[in-house]
């Protein structure tokens, strides 16, 4: 079970190969059953990863506040979920948990940040499961519904919604608002329009390994991170982890038909940067090189794969010239 972890991804990318080791050693795999009880403050200090199937959260009236699914988290590290206990909520749940003492032992500020934006999240997700009574969509957006009735001069509480923005969105959505109903005598205020500043994807990746938008320090765009001496911008265009050194995914060269040839991975995510793969007939000749491929003029052809093995041939023979190079450039427009 231990297989299904993406060690990839958040937080465990964070840990070096020992602490993933001795992650993996001091892991703990359970199956439950639809309600059977998982979780509560009194069994103990935990954390829990959902590998598969649905986990409901109910608190101390014993009434669902919140269902959790595949890749989420709960347990004694997000204090939100202090009065409640964690019921299967399937027909099968597979559970991976560690004691929490491990993590804190890594003493990693990167996963202490994520288990802080786990917490945020879950307390936006516990208001949402809180507040509405009925929710449905329709061909306008969101449409919420609530049946309980407002005193006067009272209000309701938070209704939050996480809304995902396609990558190609513009910098700034402006969405629009609208509450009506009941015995409402003054619908003028009822509209607000929010102006909404979306990041770019290379900034959201960014977010992901580095938990900061800020193109500055160990984030930087020409930092290697890993030190291995390939830039954070290139791993991101190649859709490597920057925190690990890289062993595979880097650009391919071979001869085809006496003529060169390199390969290498594009990104379909990677909309805010430019790849180019370039010629020159010496190592200091880059500056004049020729642009024999550009993501500019080149639509990306992988479909709805995440990303496209792309190969550029040189144009010149090698028969023809005593030396030749290509190179892969990566630049933010």
């Amino acid at each position: 079970m231990l297989d299904a972890i993406e060690w990839k991804k958040l937080p465990f990318c964070w840990l070096n190969a020992d602490q993933q080791t001795e992650l993996k050693c001091k892991s703990e795999i359970r199956q439950y059953q639809m309600g059977e009880k998982i979780w509560s403050q009194e069994t103990g200090k935990y954390q829990f990863f959902i590998i598969s199937g649905k986990v409901r959260l109910r608190d101390e009236m014993n009434k669902p506040v919140v269902t959790l699914g595949d890749g989420d988290w709960f347990g004694n590290l997000q204090p939100v979920f202090k009065n409640c206990k964690a019921v299967a909520a399937s027909r099968e749940v597979k559970i991976i948990y560690w004691e929490t003492s491990l993590w804190k032992e890594f003493n990693h500020p990167q996963i202490d940040q994520f288990w802080s934006d786990q917490e945020e999240q879950n307390q936006l997700t516990l208001i949402e499961s809180s507040n509405l009574s009925t929710s449905t969509t329709n061909s306008n957006g969101l449409s919420c519904t609530r049946s309980n009735t407002l005193a006067a001069g009272s209000s309701y509480p938070v209704i939050t919604r996480n809304v995902a923005v396609a990558t190609n969105a513009s910098a700034t959505l402006q969405p629009t608002f609208t509450i009506s109903g009941g015995g409402d005598a003054n619908s003028v205020n009822n509209t607000v329009t929010n102006t909404v500043t979306t990041i770019s994807p290379a900034d959201s990746w960014r977010t992901q390994y580095f938990g900061t938008t800020n193109n500055s320090g160990a984030a930087a765009d020409t930092h290697s991170y890993a030190g291995d001496g390939i830039a954070n911008l290139v791993k991101y265009a190649l859709g490597m982890n920057p925190t690990i050194p890289a062993t595979n995914g880097l650009p391919e060269m071979k001869m085809t038909n006496s003529r060169l040839a390199l390969t290498f991975n594009r990104q379909k995510s990677a909309t805010d940067i430019v790849y180019e793969v370039q010629a020159a007939g010496d190592l200091f000749g880059f500056s004049n090189a020729t642009v024999l491929w550009s993501s500019a003029s080149n639509a990306y052809g992988g479909g709805t794969n995440a990303s496209q093995a792309v190969t550029v041939q040189d144009a010149v023979d090698s028969t023809t010239t005593n030396r030749r190079f290509m190179r892969l450039q990566v630049t933010r427009p």
